[in-house]
């Protein structure tokens, strides 16, 4: 699969990594959005747009047309707290992807760091994969593996290697797109994973 002309990327969440992610955008000449939760409280460069919901709603749907063509956009979850319905996904065009900072299938839904200090797993995975209507089921579009150094033995030192690897990640992943080169997808197998 190949997302041909990308000019937009919208992040969807509350996480601190928006920021550096919307760097490596403008870097790439992409623009960047940022739909957050009314309560987040985020500062970002001028260079990013940035609205605050309630929920997913009209207002957001008004948001992304006044903005971009979806067609030229990619929608990117991270930690987002909303749960998208099908008539948001269909809305975006299968262009909505989730960045989970877990294995899938193997450690789906929040907790990803606890569950992997409790089965002692120093597999740190960014999993980029397409929303669907299940929890972290949506095909695979881009994986990429590296080990959690063994100093690394608390949630807040997983996090803090897992904010680096995040980083790492979408950059390539930007650069496979700006280079128009195929992402290979990949169906979860349904008989693996916690859920």
């Amino acid at each position: 699969m190949n997302f041909k002309t990308v000019k937009n990327i919208f992040f969807i969440g509350d996480s601190e990594s928006i920021e550096p992610l919307c760097e490596i955008n403008r870097k790439s000449k992409i623009q960047s959005y940022v739909i957050v939760s009314k309560s987040l409280k985020i500062k970002l460069k001028k260079f990013v747009k940035v609205k605050k919901l309630v929920e997913l709603n009209n207002d957001f749907k008004n948001f992304v047309k006044s903005n971009v063509k979806i067609e030229e956009t990619l929608f990117i979850s991270l930690n987002s707290k909303w749960i998208f319905n099908s008539k948001i996904i269909k809305f975006l065009k299968n262009r909505l992807i989730n960045m989970h900072s877990t294995r899938l299938p193997f450690t789906k839904g929040g907790a990803g760091y606890s569950w992997l200090i409790m089965k002692n797993d120093r597999i740190n995975s960014q999993t980029f994969h397409f929303v669907n209507r299940g929890i972290d089921t949506g095909k695979v579009v881009f994986s990429y593996i590296d080990l959690v150094p063994p100093s690394a033995r608390i949630p807040r030192e997983f996090m803090d290697f897992d904010y680096l690897q995040l980083q790492k990640a979408y950059k390539f992943f930007i650069d496979k797109i700006k280079k128009k080169e195929d992402f290979k997808i990949v169906t979860q197998p349904k008989y693996l994973g916690n859920y």
